[in-house]
């Protein structure tokens, strides 16, 4: 399944990027194995969208320093499925395993079923508080648990336990108002410059700490130098435009969590009426951090077939005709990385740069980094057009479209240094 430009394709009509332009890919490839500890792992025979994960775990070939602690390591497994979906659970030489609500989102019972044992074939509902648990003394050694249940095998009774799977539910997302009429890969090449500034202004603080880049409220960014990319977005027509990240390549570790922590894990998306690397506060007309489009899901999926973070951006804004500058870059800094060495896929458990960020793989940045970002219009109740750089043919093409109530839309390369 590849990506396409859905509703009116034909308004598409440029995308000409740093770095990258259109590409075709699957936006629900099989995850890539990663390091995990000795004694656990994972299959997956189906997709992102679509997935049936068997997990084996082995006690007696888990060294005894690998724990589950929310304050020093965090071993553990985020897996995002449908709400008909399970996770197939076997153990083997474990003292038992403990079972809680991660979540007191209504939608979904969590429960799990023990397919053999006295209880063989009988679904175990849990509560909606996430405090409300289950221990299971091992009358089973296989499980099938569903959404909003988090599994923990135990070492006997130390609450820690040895390895967590986290089970959640992913959520049909719906999409921006309007037509998608473009769908672009922006790319921050390996070797890119982190010289997107920040500025530490203390006018921009929110609640949180975090910087309101330009002034806009509720779109918060690490103050810092930033790697990122850009396009040039030529506006024909007056409306709202919806501006969203949904996919990363490499996959984000938000979505598989045995993938590196990259620098697009956590991306940021910003828009400009001029942009200025040197001072990044100029010039926003619109910009997020984290969608958070659901109150209870911290994993979409979009009707085109991807799997999307509830930390990828996404934001609306209305503009007039005219020339913007759409950018790509991370709500962290350039500090928080290694930026001399390429994201290791081998990495050792424990050796995170940011213990916050997972425990189990290091952060880095050092090889090409894409973000695809889709473009919605909804036109407002006075539409208007304007003049625009494109060529006389493009031109004229865009004006046949808009007498139809179209829009014309392009983007186009931008300068950026290396």
């Amino acid at each position: 399944m590849s990506r396409s430009v859905r509703g009116v394709a034909a308004f598409s009509l440029t995308a000409v990027l740093v770095g990258a332009g259109l590409v075709a890919a699957s936006p629900a490839a099989a995850f890539t194995a990663r390091s995990l500890p000795p004694g656990v792992d994972f299959a997956n025979v189906g997709t992102l969208a679509d997935p049936d994960y068997l997990v084996d775990i082995d006690c007696s070939l888990i060294p005894d320093d690998v724990t589950y602690d929310y304050d020093t390591q965090f071993d553990y497994a985020d897996l995002p499925i449908p709400a008909d979906g399970v996770v197939t659970v076997s153990v083997l030489n474990c003292v038992s395993v403990e079972l809680y609500s991660n979540s007191d989102d209504p939608r979904v019972t969590p429960q799990y079923t023990p397919l053999d044992g006295p209880d063989a074939g009988e679904a175990q509902v849990l509560g909606t508080d996430w405090e409300s648990g289950d221990i299971d003394p091992l009358t089973a050694t296989e499980y099938e648990v569903g959404p909003n249940t988090e599994f923990i095998v135990l070492d006997g009774d130390d609450p820690t336990g040895y390895f967590v799977i986290d089970v959640e539910l992913l959520v049909d997302v719906a999409d921006p108002q309007g037509d998608r009429v473009d769908e672009l890969d922006l790319t921050i090449p390996g070797d890119a410059d982190a010289d997107m500034v920040v500025a530490d202004d203390p006018q921009y603080y929110d609640e949180f700490d975090d910087l309101e880049l330009g002034g806009v409220t509720d779109c918060g960014i690490t103050d810092g130098n930033h790697f990122w990319a850009s396009s040039e977005v030529v506006v024909e027509t007056r409306g709202f435009y919806s501006f969203r990240v949904s996919d990363l390549d490499p996959i984000s570790s938000d979505v598989d969590f045995r993938q590196p922590d990259r620098y697009m894990t956590d991306p940021f998306l910003a828009l400009y009426s001029t942009f200025d690397p040197a001072n990044a506060h100029l010039g926003v007309v619109g910009c997020n951090d984290d969608s958070d489009l659901d109150d209870y899901g911290d994993y979409y999926l979009t009707s085109s077939g991807t799997v999307m973070s509830d930390r990828y951006s996404q934001f609306t804004v209305e503009l007039q005709p005219g020339t913007y500058t759409l950018v790509l870059t991370s709500y962290d800094d350039e500090s928080e990385f290694d930026v001399t060495s390429v994201a290791a896929a081998a990495a050792t458990p424990g050796d995170a740069l940011d213990d916050t960020k997972g425990g189990l793989v290091p952060a880095a940045f050092g090889e090409d980094e894409t973000g695809t970002v889709e473009i919605w219009f909804e036109a407002s109740s006075l539409a208007a057009t304007g003049a625009s750089e494109v060529n006389g043919g493009m031109l004229a093409a865009g004006l046949a479209l808009m007498t139809l109530g179209g829009l014309a839309l392009t983007t186009r390369r931008s300068a950026r240094s290396a």
